[in-house]
């Protein structure tokens, strides 16, 4: 139902796309669609909060990728301390900055 009025919208815009349009475009009866978005501004929520909600989890799965990348820095920093031709200077620099990053700072 949503994809369709979203079509709608894209289409015509808000004030362009009536209920009709939305109920022609779905296939839908419009006591079935009145029951549970009122009106168009109702649609318009649903989208809204389907969308959003689908963009916090991406950013949630991008949080979650980035303490992945820290991990696997620190343990390159480590194993280059251990065997690699880097300064230890440079190396303790790059971990300590690496480990002073809270979940605050990533999100």
């Amino acid at each position: 139902m949503l994809d369709g009025a979203a079509r709608c919208f894209a289409r015509s815009g808000f004030h362009g796309t009536s209920m009709r349009d939305v109920l022609k475009e779905v296939g839908l009866s419009a006591g079935a669609v009145y029951r549970y978005f009122p009106g168009k501004e109702d649609i318009i929520a649903a989208i809204t909060e389907e969308t959003f909600a689908t963009i916090r989890g991406a950013f949630a799965e991008a949080g979650r990728m980035a303490w992945t990348m820290i991990a696997t820095a620190q343990g390159f920093i480590v194993q280059e301390a251990l065997f690699g031709d880097v300064h230890p200077e440079v190396l303790e620099s790059g971990l300590r900055g690496l480990m002073s990053m809270g979940p605050q700072k990533a999100s």
